[in-house]
């Protein structure tokens, strides 16, 4: 619930689980590295907005997509298509 003091830790805790997802669809291949000598974030936190970063190919926003799915499933949260692009 918003405004409780609760709500942000469990909003990391969520967070760090849709990091782990895209990181685990890099290491096994499903979506590929933004850079690849060095290691460059692919998602990013400010308050209570996230933003994700892939390769603008069809393969990996399908894949990014797959991922949000998923996320959304285990962790209850929904992304705001409003505000995605």
């Amino acid at each position: 619930r918003q405004g409780n003091p609760v709500s942000l830790q469990l909003f990391m805790l969520a967070v760090d689980t849709l990091s782990r997802l895209m990181r685990r669809a890099i290491d096994i291949g499903i979506l590929q590295q933004l850079h690849p000598r060095r290691h460059m974030p692919t998602i990013s936190l400010y308050a209570d907005d996230v933003m994700l970063f892939c390769h603008a190919t069809p393969g990996d926003v399908a894949a990014v997509k797959g991922i949000l799915t998923l996320f959304e499933k285990v962790s209850g949260l929904q992304v705001n298509d409003a505000k995605s692009s």
